[in-house]
């Protein structure tokens, strides 16, 4: 009796699957990616972009002004790639270290653990933060009402006075300052001379100031700042309800339970005015990601979740200022990665001890607002978890193509959400990584590479894609003789296979024929053996395509020739 098995449409790798007659799922599968429409084609080639030279510590692509930037950092300096040459242009410093870049008032920002700068996609400069007006309506002896709190970022700080019209003395809110920036009259720089005690905190000038409601206004600077409380976080994200008007920041390993954000400046969005009393304490866990999701902020650390969303208050002046209040989501499941956090179709992602989940929207405490989705790749999420060493794994959701990357060394795990399955790529080593134009480009060392779809190979060298069957029964199951074996692949490019095949004895894969090029003129790859093993009750296919050509499985077909246990009769 002869028995087939055909699969039109792949479903792509599920480890689960060892013993199954479904050939659409691969308990092993390598550098095979599934189409939308349901076919296995090899992945695309890796290409080196730029030879960066230094280690690149940062990528960001996106628009400025409607023009296309692509940007990275190397050396601790910044290089902007332009688009018709793909040569890199040096900008200038941006210090050393690993960097964050995030765009925000139509300006990116680059922010490590030394330095603090801006690119306007014209001029590159240090960040130097929001002079806060710290108190208004002073009298001569300093008393007055708190307005802006100081900013962590910058040693400035401005006082405003309403002036009497005949004190000749007026005292600032600090003693021991460096230096008196700049006294203004009405927003004007103050015409007469004024003398400064700097231990006392005082300034005098030459004649009274006139009298008036909040007409003198001085700015002085102080010896220190606490903008290292700012540069080692490690984490940023915008947010702000319905629009994102602020920046948020955790990961500083000092304040590991952390978040903290930016406030409006002069009444608009900053990303260069941190308040001291602008943060958050989560528990006392560390915080590893904070991601959004639509008007809300999901909060994790390793074994829980929160969530936020801005609240208007009003202070004692009258003046309204944006709140965001936490409250818990699960306490069951968090993020085990730091800062790689991404969303995908609008639900934010992350890695949990059952392995990659989704999480629904939802203000609701609830254990099953998080769903694990990566059952297919299982046994090699719990090989990765268990080795202990998360540090180098990143996530990254490639929105043009609908691929979810989870990339551990070597190793991406990719999920096809569009079509709902699982491939892996090996070779495939990433640490910063950037989408442009729909393209993947992502560091590796001194290099920067993307996903090339014109190409075959990975920078000259071969790509080895392989695709292995369940062990399939081919009828009823029983330990049968099988006496031939047939495939008939529909495959599209140049491709050259190797077939093998294994039976659940644990006999080692056999190596059956290679169909080159020139053996196809319609596409078809018909293959036939006979078994040297006497009885099989589950035989196991594999494909290997070793070549630097394209390849695309459109469908295949199995079938067996098989006898009766005894041989006797045929079934």
């Amino acid at each position: 009796m002869k028995y087939t098995n055909a699969v039109r449409a792949f479903g792509g790798i599920d480890e689960r699957h060892v013993f199954s007659d479904d050939l659409a799922l691969s308990p092993y599968m390598r550098n095979f990616r599934v189409t939308e429409n349901r076919t296995l084609q090899k992945r695309y080639g890796i290409t080196t972009l730029i030879p960066a030279g230094e280690t690149v510590t940062g990528l960001w692509s996106g628009y400025l002004g409607g023009e296309r930037l692509f940007l990275y950092t190397a050396g601790g300096k910044l290089f902007s790639v332009e688009q018709e040459t793909g040569i890199p242009v040096e900008i200038g410093d941006v210090g050393e270290g690993r960097n964050t870049l995030f765009e925000f008032g139509r300006t990116v920002y680059i922010k490590n653990q030394n330095k603090y700068s801006r690119f306007d996609g014209r001029t590159l400069s240090e960040v130097q933060g929001y002079t806060p007006l710290v108190a208004i309506g002073c009298d001569a002896n300093g008393a007055g009402e708190p307005f802006e709190d100081v900013n962590m970022l910058s040693a400035r700080r401005r006082v405003q006075f309403s002036c009497d019209g005949t004190s000749t003395t007026y005292r600032l809110p600090e003693k021991n300052i460096k230096r008196i920036v700049s006294v203004k009259e009405h927003g004007s720089i103050y015409a007469l001379n004024c003398t400064a005690d700097l231990v006392k905190g005082t300034v005098t000038p030459e004649y009274p100031f006139s009298e008036g409601i909040n007409n003198i206004e001085v700015e002085y600077e102080v010896y220190e700042n606490r903008a290292d409380v700012i540069l080692n976080a490690s984490g940023v994200m915008l947010f702000g309800g319905d629009t994102d008007g602020h920046v948020f920041l955790w990961g500083n390993p000092d304040y590991p339970a952390y978040r903290f954000h930016s406030e409006l400046a002069d009444g608009l969005p900053s990303a260069e005015y941190f308040p001291e009393n602008n943060y958050t304490i989560i528990g006392d866990s560390e915080i590893t990601d904070i991601i959004s999701q639509y008007d809300r902020q999901l909060i994790f650390t390793k074994d829980r979740a929160f969530y936020s969303y801005r609240e208007l208050q009003t202070d004692t002046l009258g003046n309204v200022y944006a709140s965001f209040p936490v409250y818990n989501l699960n306490g069951e499941k968090g993020n085990l990665l730091k800062n790689t956090g991404c969303i995908m179709n609008n639900e934010p992602v992350t890695l949990c001890a059952d392995g990659l989940n989704r999480w629904s929207s939802t203000a609701v405490e609830n254990e099953k607002n998080a769903v694990c989705f990566s059952g297919a790749v299982g046994k090699s999420m719990r090989r990765l978890l268990a080795s202990g060493d998360l540090s180098g794994v990143r996530l990254f959701n490639l929105r043009a193509t609908g691929e979810l990357f989870l990339i551990a060394g070597e190793t991406a795990y990719i999920y096809n959400y569009r079509v709902g399955a699982w491939y892996v790529y090996d070779n495939f080593a990433a640490d910063c990584m950037t989408e442009c134009d729909g393209t993947l480009f992502f560091s590796r060392g001194n290099k920067i590479l993307f996903l090339d779809e014109t190409s075959n190979f990975d920078n000259e060298g071969m790509i080895h894609a392989c695709w292995e069957s369940p062990f399939v029964s081919f009828g009823d199951g029983r330990r049968s003789k099988v006496t031939e074996i047939g495939f008939s692949v529909r495959a599209g490019g140049t491709p050259s296979f190797v077939w093998s095949y294994q039976t659940d004895r644990g006999e080692p894969l056999s190596a059956v024929t290679a169909v080159s090029p020139e053996n196809y003129e319609h596409r078809v790859f018909d293959v036939h053996f006979r078994p040297p093993v006497p009885t099989s009750a589950y035989l196991k296919l594999k494909l290997n395509e070793n070549d630097y050509a394209s390849c695309e499985i459109l469908s295949l077909q199995a079938s067996a020739v098989g006898k009766g246990t005894y041989g006797r009769k045929g079934l």
